[in-house]
């Protein structure tokens, strides 16, 4: 939503007090009811108390929420809560005043659109001491013996944190976590009700070892497999409770090296010869064999050539199905009912230049598409698309131009 001119005046004028620290005018202003604690401000609609903590100033942050502005008011657009922000930039002392102060650690209001904790965020961010000062909290005892519903193995839209770190490349982050957290920050349950239950209540089939390997991060597969060479995922017994294996999604992007590493014989040519290719609708457009081609390919001279033909608007189309195995089901445990779309195909061939192209055209994804995956999906395609995420990255690197573009 655009600000109007108002709205934009008023933005410029909370921003500029903001960031020079002017408690004493912010509250003249509010007075005179020349500025409102009710304020939205921006595209996303922050609150005052976003843009405080934003901009790290905590006295005003206390100002603010003494004049009755929640500590976990979420902006409309993503839902996030001030110390989603103060997490993201590793701003402590601001973290340390809002929890002081009531912001939520769990519950609801703890929580953004995509899942996240601010936790997650602190780790998109690479925050060190942000990180261990959630992890920190999440291992404190309430009176009656409570403590907190998340943690760093709570896995959200994007991974849990060390599927983050991941993704970053943090090798040195990645060691920490691991070793400050132990074996749960890898371990997933993907079929509750299957004999496999570790206790973490993660139904997901991607763990942290998927993600390194289909990224083709050598180090960091070798660090996990020196401090977690037991991991559930790594254990033939239970390989049928996963959809695909960490060697398998390594054999999948072509890191040969990283399959052998973990376990995988197979060469890269005659695993895909077995690996469950999808296929076009029965009346699915002329373009769409040559789409599905070029994502599975990875021919983006070819993705190319039918974009500037057919527009963007076919990423979007359900032209595509998994095909059924012997038994008449599909060989997936979570199955999509509706016809596939490109983004379902990338995500289900684990693309992962996928987002790289989009990035350098300039295609922004709807952000509904990363809502709409279903769970074989979700967590690789939020994940894989970190860096051009509406929800996430684009949403910090957004505000800080539009703030930017305040005093220019």
């Amino acid at each position: 939503m655009k600000s109007s001119s108002s709205s934009l005046e008023n933005f410029t004028v909370w921003n500029s007090l903001i960031t020079k620290g002017d408690l004493s005018l912010i509250q003249t202003m509010i007075e005179k009811g020349d500025l409102s604690y009710r304020d939205s401000l921006g595209q996303f609609e922050l609150s005052p108390l976003h843009l405080a903590v934003w901009h790290n100033q905590p006295e005003i942050c206390k100002f603010l929420i003494s004049g009755k502005i929640s500590p976990n008011i979420d902006e409309p657009f993503s839902g996030k809560t001030p110390l989603h922000i103060a997490a993201y930039f590793g701003h402590l002392e601001v973290a340390k005043t809002l929890t002081t102060l009531g912001a939520k650690l769990d519950g609801r209001k703890s929580v953004d659109i995509l899942g996240c904790h601010p936790l997650h965020y602190a780790a998109l961010g690479e925050q060190e001491k942000m990180i261990f000062f959630f992890l920190g909290l999440c291992h404190l005892t309430g009176p009656l013996g409570s403590q907190t519903k998340f943690s760093g193995k709570t896995v959200s839209c994007i991974g849990n944190i060390l599927d983050i770190l991941i993704k970053k490349r943090n090798l040195a982050l990645c060691d920490l976590i691991s070793a400050a957290e132990g074996i749960s920050i890898v371990e997933t349950d993907p079929r509750r009700e299957s004999a496999l239950y570790v206790g973490y209540y993660n139904e997901n089939p991607w763990t942290p070892f998927h993600s390194a390997a289909v990224l083709g991060e050598r180090k960091i597969v070798e660090m996990l497999l020196r401090r977690f060479p037991h991991a559930y995922c790594l254990s033939k017994e239970f390989a049928h409770l996963f959809d695909y294996s960490p060697g398998e999604v390594a054999l999948i992007e072509g890191h040969v090296e990283i399959a052998h590493l973990l376990g995988e014989t197979r060469t890269v040519t005659s695993y895909r010869k077995t690996f469950n290719h999808l296929s076009t609708i029965q009346n699915a457009t002329s373009y769409s064999k040559d789409l599905l081609k070029a994502i599975e390919e990875k021919d983006f001279t070819l993705l190319d050539k039918l974009i500037a033909k057919h527009g963007k608007e076919i990423l979007y189309q359900g032209n595509f199905y998994e095909p059924l195995d012997n038994a008449g089901i599909s060989p997936s445990f979570y199955c999509n009912s509706n016809n596939l779309n490109a983004f379902s195909v990338v995500a289900r061939l684990f693309c992962i230049p996928f987002a790289q192209w989009l990035k350098e055209k300039n295609i922004e994804i709807a952000p509904q598409e990363f809502l709409e995956r279903d769970q074989k999906e979700t967590v690789f395609f939020n994940w894989s698309m970190l860096d051009i995420h509406p929800y996430a990255t684009q949403f910090f690197e957004k505000t800080t131009e539009e703030i930017n573009s305040l005093s220019s």
